[in-house]
């Protein structure tokens, strides 16, 4: 469907960012409306035990693996995880991202070239995704992200990978921020301060019915006034989508993610998740999770098998 007249009479263009008009816009046409913004390159942690152990918040993946280790000695889970495949995924787009930076990203996952996909700096990626696994307990496979984050949240463990809608289980289960939990971007090797985003949103379809194109014409509009998009997001844990507005009732998460927001959208990276198909369909990501959830359950898999099997799935995927 086109929403153009919508759009243009509700100013989306500038209250869109860029990146985000990728997916909401086919052919020159609005085809869709996003509900918000998901940060996926978050770290959750329990400040607390950060202090006790003597530890500032890693700003690199060297300093990530020395805090997991200290964590680990002392009897608490450095890294906690949940063995799902999109939860593998999520964590090794984060990952990807923190050991390769910015460009390597956008080569490897918008740009899907061989050489990036099959080079060194990915064999660095496996290489610490090999690492972090390596620590996981015995009962993470199939085990609900929820579950990482009561550890962090109980003292139990350190750091875990999750989207922000981690805020809203935080928030609903009265947990204080600052004391049991709290969040900060994904360590990242290169020194830019990146943001991976996905985004829920609605797509409307061409219709014949006048009544149709009505109803479409106001869920639209409602989808993106300043209401919706503050009461939904308030208690989703993500953002707005549409940029501009009061979040001084939201939480400390939040108001961090929209300041990073807004530094990685005027250093150009602001960018499409891969692990949540924003970058790239299913047909591309399907394949490409398959292959890292088979990775991290199967320690015997060296790095340099896994950047063989990532790089050969991509390759037949396309």
């Amino acid at each position: 469907a086109d929403l153009n007249e919508i759009a243009k009479a509700d100013d989306w263009d500038a209250s869109m960012p860029d990146t985000l008009k990728r997916v909401m816009v086919y052919d020159g046409n609005y085809v869709a409306v996003p509900l918000n913004i998901h940060r996926i390159n978050w770290v959750y942690y329990n400040p607390t035990l950060l202090e006790e152990l003597g530890l500032e918040y890693p700003q690199n993946w060297d300093e990530m693996n020395a805090a997991i280790t200290k964590a680990d000695e002392a009897g608490h889970q450095g890294f906690h995880h949940g063995g799902r495949p999109w939860q593998d995924f999520t964590m090794f787009e984060s990952i990807a991202l923190g050991v390769g930076g910015v460009e390597f990203y956008k080569k490897a996952f918008y740009d899907l070239d061989a050489d990036t996909l099959s080079g060194d700096t990915m064999l660095e990626v496996f290489s610490e995704l090999r690492y972090v696994s390596s620590t996981f307990d015995d009962a993470y496979p199939g085990r609900h992200y929820t579950e990482s984050l009561k550890s962090v949240a109980q003292g139990d463990a350190l750091f875990t990978i999750m989207g922000d809608w981690s805020v809203a289980y935080f928030a609903t289960n009265g947990y204080e921020y600052g004391k049991e939990y709290a969040c900060a971007p994904a360590p990242q090797n290169d020194g830019r301060h990146p943001f991976t985003i996905n985004s829920d949103a609605f797509g409307f379809f061409t219709q014949s019915d006048p009544d149709r194109i009505e109803g479409q014409k106001i869920v639209a509009k409602m989808v993106f006034e300043e209401k919706t998009q503050i009461d939904f997001n308030m208690k989703k844990g993500s953002i707005p989508a549409r940029q501009g507005l009061d979040l001084s009732g939201f939480s400390e998460c939040q108001q961090i993610s929209q300041k990073d927001l807004e530094t990685a959208a005027a250093d150009d990276s602001l960018l499409m998740s891969f692990a949540q198909a924003m970058a790239q369909p299913g047909a591309i990501t399907g394949p490409a999770e398959d292959v890292i959830t088979t990775f991290i359950a199967n320690p015997e898999t060296t790095p340099e098998q896994g950047v063989e099997l990532l790089a050969a799935a991509i390759a037949a995927a396309q």
